[in-house]
């Protein structure tokens, strides 16, 4: 009868200690990392419709331009700019490529722009944090002489 008591004993024991190990908090807080990025969306009428050089292409009358308000030191986002006819339509790429695209952004250390060129890019933060402004020439081949926007851009 001792005998079986004394192994009910150890068995309660080590039965104790598992479910105390399974409870126990861990040995430091996990860190979970959340990027959250705001995107802004804004469509700009132009003045005056800038026609295409194409034939059969609508002019331009307005542009559609998403970009990130916030971007994280290093890190990385999509930026476009959506040439609209009068009716707010997307223009075909044909139609777009003769009005040209330029971005920039300033101050130039903050931020990044991979292909200027592009309506459809990506732009990459600097490891300094800062306000700069983020520019977009479209039209006349992205010369100056079409419609230039710029728009608020904050690396934290």
């Amino acid at each position: 009868m001792k005998r079986a008591f004394a192994a009910f004993c150890v068995l309660a024991i080590v039965a104790i200690m598992a479910f105390a190990i399974a409870c126990a908090q861990p040995a430091a807080p996990t860190v979970v990392n959340v990027n959250v990025m705001n995107f802004t969306t804004v469509t700009i009428s132009l003045g005056q419709a800038i026609p295409s050089s194409v034939p059969g292409c609508p002019a331009m009358s307005k542009v559609r331009v998403s970009y990130p308000e916030t971007l994280a030191r290093n890190g990385k986002a999509d930026i476009s700019a959506t040439p609209l006819d009068s009716e707010g339509k997307p223009r075909e790429a044909k139609c777009d490529n003769d009005a040209g695209i330029s971005w920039t952004f300033s101050p130039s250390e903050l931020l990044t722009i991979a292909d200027r060129h592009a309506f459809e890019t990506q732009v990459t933060a600097g490891n300094k944090a800062g306000s700069g402004a983020l520019t977009v020439d479209l039209g006349a081949g992205g010369s100056g002489k079409g419609v230039t926007n710029s728009f608020p851009v904050t690396v934290s």
